[in-house]
């Protein structure tokens, strides 16, 4: 195959992998959206604060369920069925040791957070850790061929299930159960679609040899680290406030997370989850990859960028008018955390692309350099200044830290790329600027309309203005966009 059509027939995949991604995430945002609003207007803060914490916990001792192999068998060329039972029936007996240590540690984990009824609501939660490996190796092989329509139907049956258990048990008065069956039984659809489609010609034998695993526990090891450390750098403000707070000032924070957060966390992993396949096929064309690096991370700042600055925008209209006048609290914290999510997002693809070239101990000691900044910057700003320190803190260690990324490890892996740098964030942030501007003079102008008239002219002059600089400028984004969508 020449590299003409080898680049055609990846670009083709990759263009379907986010177009089925995209549909995914959309769903998931959309049913997300629709069940939190709800959810906040029956639940109280300290219910939202217990789930956090629950979720905090658990999907961090998710990632060593996996022990890193699902990203070990994308990277590898050369995996055959003996290796893949191998590898499946250690996830299994991986999450199996995690569910009993769950069960063992919960009461400790309740008296760390100084909240009792942590104790049996983990364990309750501890059933995923039984659920969730029997699905795990049917992502990565999905992912590895490219096949992310069999993993986004999934995706969307599991949220449907999580809104109509979540939304149906809250209603009912089950409070914060609600929440976790809601998560048990998106899980269990979720797995058994995705069992059933990838294992349905071969499934896993029964196999296992430890010779199988050679060179997978390796690269696995850095990857569940890295990936362990990059959740810890993510959720460690959450942690510190259930302790050093409590579940309602943490309430307070994970909505305001989940507002500035959620769209970006939402688009962004799906993107890096196409991108890393991708990359991982081009590693042997350093050329290819990097033009292939710098196309996406131009793609994800112009989505990201203008979606993050909209939220910041809005928060104080539409947190009270969607939510309720309890969440007051959260405005500036949705505020702040819109403005790391737009950092944040923008030193995204360095992950994809360090798996890719098959440096997960870079991604170790990035992750790691980032703790050992955030953990004691956090925990001051949180003694000082409570959620609004917390949020504080994330935005100005994201900026410092995206600096260093780009100065140092980008340049390593793909060579000087300082203009290609200014020029993907350039635009993006120029025109999100203009776009959050006439959005403040809109709503400012219609200061004695109503909340929702206000909030919904808001919105759309925003969409407007942003959309009408892409169309003036003739960006070449919309042309790639068009092809998506094609």
């Amino acid at each position: 195959m020449t590299e003409a059509n080898r680049l055609a027939s990846v670009r083709f995949d990759a263009i379907r992998g986010v177009q089925w991604t995209t549909i995914s995430a959309a769903a998931n945002g959309i049913l997300y959206f629709v069940q939190t609003m709800i959810l906040a207007r029956i639940l109280s803060p300290s219910d939202f604060g217990l789930m956090a914490i629950l979720l905090v916990v658990v999907r961090f001792a998710q990632l060593f369920s996996d022990i890193g192999i699902s990203n070990a068998i994308i990277h590898r060329q050369d995996v055959n069925d003996d290796i893949l039972s191998s590898l499946f029936w250690l996830n299994v007996f991986s999450g199996l040791c995690v569910y009993f240590f769950f069960n063992l540690a919960s009461p400790l984990i309740a008296i760390l957070f100084h909240t009792p009824q942590l104790d049996h609501l983990l364990r309750y939660l501890s059933f995923v850790f039984l659920i969730i490996p029997l699905g795990q190796q049917c992502v990565a092989i999905q992912e590895k061929n490219l096949n992310f329509a069999v993993i986004a139907r999934a995706s969307v049956a599991s949220y449907l299930a999580n809104f109509c258990i979540s939304v149906s048990a809250a209603v009912m008065g089950y409070g914060v159960l609600s929440l976790i069956w809601g998560y048990l039984g998106a899980a269990i659809i979720r797995v058994s679609l995705l069992t059933m489609q990838t294992f349905r010609k071969q499934p896993p034998k029964l196999h296992f040899d430890r010779k199988d695993l050679h060179g997978f526990l390796g690269f696995g090891l850095y990857q569940m680290l890295a990936q362990g450390l990059n959740y810890a750098n993510m959720n460690i403000s959450q942690a510190l406030i259930g302790m050093l707070l409590g579940p309602k000032e943490l309430g307070y924070y994970t909505l305001a997370s989940e507002l500035a957060l959620r769209p970006v966390q939402v688009i962004t992993p799906l993107v890096g989850r196409v991108l890393f396949p991708v990359l991982a096929k081009l590693q042997s064309d350093m050329v290819l990859m990097r033009r292939t690096f710098f196309r996406v991370h131009r793609m994800i700042c112009m989505v990201n960028f203008p979606l993050a600055g909209g939220i910041a925008i809005a928060a104080p209209l539409a947190i009270p008018f969607l939510y309720g006048e309890q969440w007051y609290p959260s405005i500036i914290v949705a505020q702040i955390l819109a403005l790391f999510a737009l950092f944040r997002s923008a030193a995204s693809p360095i992950g994809p692309l360090l798996l890719a070239k098959g440096r997960a101990d870079f991604n170790m000691l990035l992750n790691s350099s980032r703790m050992v900044l955030q953990l004691p910057f956090i925990y001051w700003a949180i003694l000082y200044k409570g959620i609004y320190g917390a949020a504080a803190a994330l935005l100005i260690s994201q900026i410092f830290l995206m600096i260093l990324i780009y100065r140092i490890l980008l340049a390593r892996l793909v060579g000087p790329c300082l203009k290609d740098i200014f020029f993907s964030f350039l635009r993006p942030m120029g025109f999100t600027f203009i776009m959050a501007s006439s959005m403040w003079f809109a709503t400012t102008a219609m200061s004695r309309f109503s909340t929702i008239s206000r909030l919904i002219t808001e919105i759309i002059c925003g969409a407007v203005v942003y959309l009408a600089m892409l169309i003036v400028s003739k960006d070449q984004f919309l042309r790639e966009l068009k092809q998506m969508l094609r």
